[in-house]
């Protein structure tokens, strides 16, 4: 019934609340608030009521506190989509060959908005269904099915990214085919997950991390398209004892980046139980895109 997956959607104490990562404490799913179901007319919650509500557990496994909700006590939460809706996610189901079951529609679609003002947000999950997926997502947009954002959508979408000029969250996303338009009308954006279920254990321990301000190149696009997403890069001018290290981001806004993208920031670094590698991690500040280097 439940996959514990980044972007499901759980109903809990009247708001729905978005899944976020792969692995949850015992007991917990980690899950940010966003919605208000009981409120008349449903809508998106401020953001002081969401942080009034949220509950934060502080799990060894990673060394952060995160908002978390008692796994026993979530429900599911569907809606019957717009016909716009299913018609797009019918289309990808049936050329991509993969189940109805390996998609969810989230967003703000879940509280009756119209699909002509609010993205079109759905959720692939699979490691086998990743991939089919995006190269569907290729299709459309070179059969001209679906369009690129532009400069109007590319604005819509800017307004949750203030922290980025508009020039650098363009060089971001302007080539993106995991945002878009359908039939030139309907906004959409598509997180393509590449698990089957969460875990309600530590899976990946980090055994230490810090916080530093880095410039980095992508070196490899590992798995550029998929949340999370997985990236090959060179540090440049770093203290560590290594220039080469992963980048890994769950942000939609970090998918998607070509070889020798330059960014610069303050990102986590760590390093995990399973091996010697330094992780670095560009989700929780502010890190801008600069340039290029080949």
């Amino acid at each position: 019934m439940f996959r514990f997956l980044e972007g499901e959607p759980l109903l809990y104490n009247g708001w729905i609340w978005i899944v976020k990562g792969v692995q949850h404490p015992d007991g917990y799913v980690v899950a940010y608030p966003r919605y208000c179901v009981e409120c008349i007319p449903p809508r998106k919650l401020f953001r002081m009521e969401s942080l009034r509500k949220i509950k934060y557990y502080r799990w060894d496994c990673i060394g952060l506190e995160l908002p978390v909700v008692p796994k026993k006590d979530v429900k599911p939460f569907f809606i019957k989509s717009r016909s716009r809706v299913m018609e797009f996610m019918d289309l990808i189901i049936d050329l991509s060959g993969i189940d109805r079951d390996d998609v969810l529609l989230t967003g703000s679609l879940l509280i009756g908005y119209d699909p002509i003002y609010s993205d079109i947000d759905l959720v692939f999950y699979g490691e086998s269904i990743v991939n089919r997926v995006y190269d569907v997502l290729r299709y459309l947009r070179e059969s001209g099915v679906t369009s690129s954002l532009g400069p109007s959508g590319l604005l819509i979408e800017y307004d949750k990214h203030r922290d980025l000029s508009f020039d650098q969250y363009i060089m971001l996303r302007r080539n993106s085919l995991l945002q878009g338009y359908y039939m030139k009308k309907y906004r959409y954006t598509i997180r393509l997950v590449p698990y089957d279920h969460g875990y309600n254990e530590c899976i990946d321990r980090v055994v230490w991390s810090d916080y530093r301000d880095l410039t980095i190149k992508v070196i490899e696009p590992i798995k550029p398209y998929t949340t999370p997403a997985l990236y090959r890069v060179k540090i440049i001018d770093s203290s560590l004892d290594k220039d080469l290290a992963y980048m890994v981001s769950f942000r939609i806004r970090y998918t998607e980046l070509d070889t020798g993208v330059l960014l610069h920031g303050v990102f986590r670094i760590e390093k995990h139980l399973r091996d010697e590698n330094y992780y670095i991690i560009p989700d929780h500040s502010s890190v801008k895109i600069f340039g290029y280097s080949s």
